[in-house]
C-alpha cells in the first residue's frame, strides 16, 4: 500500500525574526519514488525546502478555492529520509491557515478547485465523503480492563470492491490480537448492511503503524465493499489502560507524533476508475459516545 497526501499547513511553526516557517513532515512512503509536489495558497512567491531539496513554483498554476492558486512545484525523487524538515519562505503564518501541501505519484495529475474536490478526483473518495466513527464507551477510568466497540459508518456513497478501513489504537492499551478471545488485546470485526444483512469484512493486519510509534493499526479489508451507510463494528478487549499525558482528538496522522484518538478511522480505496459524483458534505453524529469524521487516505496498486 503506498500513499498520497494532503498536508494541512496551519500548524506551521513561526519564531521571531525568522523569515520562514516549518513542520515536520512524514516522508517515508516516498523513499525512492518520483512524485510530483503542489501548493494550494495565496501567496504571492512562496520557496518551499525540504531538507536540502529547494522548491519553487513554475509557471504553471491551477484555480483553488477562496481566490488560492494550486503552484506546481515540480517533480522529484528526492524525498528520501524517513521524516524531513519543511520550510517555506514567503509565506505568512496567516496564509498557512489556508494553504495545503500536496504529495502525488501520479505526475500528470493537476488539482483544482476546493480540497474536497482535489480528494475525490486524487483519492477516489473525499473527506466529507469518506463516513464516521463513534466509540463508547467514550470515559474510561484508568487501569480499568475495558471492552470498546467502535462504528465505522461509510458515506452517502458506500465503499467499492478492495477499500480497506484503518483503525489506530493506542500502544498504552493491550496489543490487538484475534487469536485467543479469553485474552487481553482480543478483536473481532463485523460488517453489516444497512438493512441489518452481513457484510464480507476481514481482519488484514494488525501491526505497529508504519507511520508512528505509538499506535498499533488495526487494517480492515472489505472484499465486496460496503453499501452506503453500512457499518463496521469492531470490539475490543484491554486490561491495560495507562494514562494519556496529553489530549487524544487529532483523527489526521500527519507525521508521527499526531495524537489520533482511539479507533480514528481512515479509509483507503484502490484507484480503479471511479464515476463522477456530486460531493455531500459530512456530518457527524453522537450517540453518547465520541464521535468524529474519517480520513482518507490513498491506496494505490
Amino acid at each position: 500500500m503506498t500513499v498520497d497526501r494532503i498536508l494541512s499547513l496551519d500548524k506551521m511553526a513561526t519564531y521571531p525574526g525568522r523569515p520562514q516557517l516549518d513542520m515536520v513532515v512524514f516522508l517515508g512512503c516516498f523513499r525512492g519514488t518520483a512524485v510530483r509536489l503542489w501548493l494550494l495558497s495565496d501567496a504571492e512567491a512562496p520557496v518551499v525546502r525540504i531538507d536540502d531539496l529547494e522548491l519553487a513554483p513554475g509557471p504553471r498554476q491551477a484555480v483553488g478555492e477562496n481566490g488560492a492558486q494550486w503552484l506546481d512545484l515540480g517533480v522529484t525523487d528526492r524525498l528520501d529520509a524517513r521524516f524531513g524538515q519543511m520550510r517555506i519562505e514567503g509565506l505568512t503564518s496567516t496564509q498557512a491557515r489556508t494553504s495545503l501541501f500536496l504529495v502525488t505519484r501520479d505526475l500528470r495529475f493537476v488539482p483544482e478547485g476546493e480540497r474536497e474536490d482535489v480528494e475525490e478526483s486524487l483519492f477516489g473518495v473525499s473527506r466529507r465523503d469518506a463516513g464516521h466513527t463513534t466509540l463508547s464507551p467514550g470515559r474510561v477510568e484508568v487501569g480499568t480492563p475495558t471492552r470498546f466497540e467502535a462504528i465505522y459508518v461509510a458515506g452517502p456513497h458506500g465503499l467499492p470492491h478492495g477499500a480497506r478501513v484503518r483503525f489506530a489504537v493506542p500502544r498504552a492499551f493491550s496489543p490487538p490480537q484475534a487469536e485467543d478471545p479469553e485474552a487481553s488485546g482480543y478483536t473481532e470485526v463485523r460488517a453489516i448492511g444497512p438493512g441489518g444483512g452481513a457484510s464480507a469484512v476481514e481482519i488484514e493486519s494488525m501491526a505497529v503503524s508504519d507511520e508512528s510509534h505509538e499506535q498499533v493499526d488495526i487494517i480492515c479489508l472489505l472484499p465486496e465493499g460496503l453499501q452506503p451507510h453500512g457499518r463496521i463494528v469492531i470490539w475490543y478487549y484491554t486490561a491495560e489502560m495507562y494514562i494519556f499525558p496529553w489530549l487524544r482528538h487529532e483523527v489526521e496522522r500527519t507525521c508521527w507524533s499526531a495524537h489520533l484518538a482511539p479507533f480514528a478511522a481512515a479509509v483507503a480505496i484502490d484507484e480503479s476508475p471511479r464515476p463522477s459524483r456530486r460531493p455531500w458534505r459530512l456530518t457527524s453524529r453522537s450517540n453518547g459516545s465520541r464521535s468524529c469524521p474519517s480520513t482518507v487516505i490513498a491506496l494505490r496498486r
